[in-house]
């Protein structure tokens, strides 16, 4: 998604439509940034699962982005590694027995 605004929100209802969950990853907090834009657009249209990968909402220090990177999870193998884990865990509640 190369913006926020105006939001892709075919991308997203076909993207909702196709997998039944959503991954949301920025470089940036996810309070207020796309994954927010992406949450209410999916909500409006087709409301799914969605994962957001991103800065928390706290102070974050200053220094490369390589080490803020790191720090937060947004390298490569570190966000398939929250995604797995995530699709996981939801397989697992999904073949649990309703209570």
């Amino acid at each position: 998604m190369g913006s926020i605004a105006p939001i892709d929100e075919k991308a997203i209802s076909h993207a909702a439509r196709m997998t039944g969950r959503l991954v949301v990853a920025e470089e940036h907090v996810t309070h207020g940034g796309l994954f927010g834009a992406v949450a209410e657009a999916a909500a409006q249209m087709k409301p799914v699962p969605i994962f957001p990968i991103g800065i928390p909402n706290e102070f974050v220090p200053i220094g490369p982005s390589n080490f803020l990177f790191e720090r937060h999870g947004l390298e490569a193998e570190q966000m398939a590694n929250q995604i797995i884990r995530w699709l996981e865990k939801g397989l697992v509640e999904s073949r649990a027995p309703a209570k």
